[in-house]
């Protein structure tokens, strides 16, 4: 499936203002944050619109979209990219108007906020994936190797040993948050003793040293469904980070990138190449064989086929994703001119003008004699 247009995601124009993008960005972001909508929908919306507002209200990432769309911004050299889909930039705007305020935009005092030290889901990984033209048209299958955390299997991702409590901070007195007093203004920090948990372990696991997760390499199986194009997203669920304190696992999404093909070049579903022919079977006509990619087609060419002539061959294209359909192959006629004729044959030429009743005057001297005599 396509991505949206970010500007289509937010719900602005395209030459709306930072404020007007911030402005709707905390609209959707108040109403389907995953907090404040249990909707499972709501969560996909929102990570659909932080993508869209992480583009938009960068100047250098928006003029690149600007010009050349999601490719712009998309990597497409191959390789493993931690992206965090779960990234909250919403709590950029609770920390401002948290430290003007003393409040958070959900309501409720700060000083009342801190991490949630329940279950936590893993974050989302992203991986692009190069594959050839071959492949995207008749699908594949491919294994790739990826670095993630998963899950502690000796604590089961809580970071702790069975025996061990869970203390208040004593640095933050439990609340996650060390406050600051700069003139007239109160500023909220992160703790950084807890991490902003409020809490910490008593006895931590010795596997994975209180993280509740360990770091892997782990290998997985890709399904290329056929007919993939350039900028398509495969979700693979559960193959994410692992989750912590018992949080479930976060998804894996692999970025499609189709290599440019030396024969074919592709738009949406057709292929188009160029074919060569000699000049006599542009002039005769001929049946002739074309290697395609689902093999060897025999094509009639039409006498006195011209120059750039189109050669439809229906569904030899690139199928349709999920359907049975296929797109069609393209063939551009190239006539290939002899780079010299023989004696023989420009006399054969000359006749042929005769007959045509056209007025030819050879550039080669002895050709031109022999004309001469042909026509006397």
């Amino acid at each position: 499936m396509a991505k949206r247009d970010y500007y289509e995601v937010l719900g602005v124009s395209r030459n709306s203002t930072e404020q007007e993008i911030k402005k709707a960005y905390r609209q959707l972001a108040l109403k389907y944050h995953p907090d404040r909508n249990p909707d499972k929908n709501a969560e996909e919306v929102f990570k659909e619109a932080s993508e869209a507002y992480s583009i938009l209200i960068d100047k250098e990432k928006r003029a690149m979209y600007d010009t050349y769309g999601h490719s712009g911004v998309g990597n497409y050299q191959g390789g493993f990219n931690y992206t965090d889909f779960n990234s909250d930039i919403f709590a950029d705007f609770a920390d401002i108007f948290g430290s003007f305020f003393g409040g958070d935009l959900f309501g409720g005092s700060r000083r009342n906020r801190r991490k949630r030290y329940g279950p936590i889901r893993g974050s989302d990984l992203q991986y692009t994936l190069q594959v050839d033209l071959e492949e995207a048209v008749f699908g594949t299958e491919t294994n790739i190797k990826i670095p993630r955390l998963d899950s502690c299997s000796t604590c089961k991702g809580t970071g702790k040993t069975k025996d061990s409590r869970d203390i208040a901070c004593d640095s933050c007195k439990g609340m996650g948050q060390i406050h600051y007093n700069q003139g007239f203004l109160t500023i909220a920090r992160t703790c950084p003793y807890c991490d902003g948990t409020g809490r910490y372990i008593e006895n931590p696991c010795l596997e994975c040293k209180g993280q509740g997760r360990v770091e892997i390499q782990k290998t997985i199986k890709v399904k290329i469904p056929a007919g993939i194009d350039t900028g398509t997203r495969l979700r693979i669920k559960n193959e994410g980070e692992g989750g912590l304190h018992g949080g479930e696992q976060g998804d894996l999404y692999v970025l499609i990138g189709v290599k440019e093909h030396s024969v074919y070049k592709r738009h949406n579903n057709d292929l188009y190449l160029e074919h060569e022919i000699t000049l006599l079977q542009a002039l005769l006509g001929d049946i002739i064989t074309l290697k395609t990619l689902y093999g060897d087609e025999q094509i009639k060419i039409e006498e006195n086929t011209q120059l750039d002539t189109i050669i439809t061959l229906k569904d030899k294209g690139v199928p349709y994703l999920n359907s049975n359909s296929k797109g069609d192959l393209h063939v551009r006629i190239i006539i290939k001119m002899p780079r010299s004729f023989s004696n023989a044959e420009k006399e054969l030429l000359l006749k042929w003008a005769k007959l045509r009743n056209e007025n030819i005057k050879p550039q080669s001297k002895s050709v031109y004699k022999r004309v001469k005599d042909i026509l006397q």
